[in-house]
């Protein structure tokens, strides 16, 4: 049985807290979802970020 770090379960927080602030993007720019240059921003940095944590995920599990 394998059992998940404490690292390993804030990245899986952290992701969903970044895809959460790209929800709230996608809600207040629906329904055409044309992203100003802030958003725009805001969207990169929170994909760089899930992409940290994702790769905490794959060192910690696979």
């Amino acid at each position: 049985m394998m059992y998940m770090s404490q690292k390993a379960i804030d990245a899986v927080f952290s992701g969903l807290f970044h895809l959460t602030d790209i929800r709230v993007i996608l809600r207040r720019t629906a329904p055409l979802h044309q992203l100003n240059d802030a958003e725009q921003e805001s969207a990169r940095k929170s994909i760089e970020a899930i992409r940290k944590q994702l790769a905490v995920l794959e060192e910690d599990l696979l």
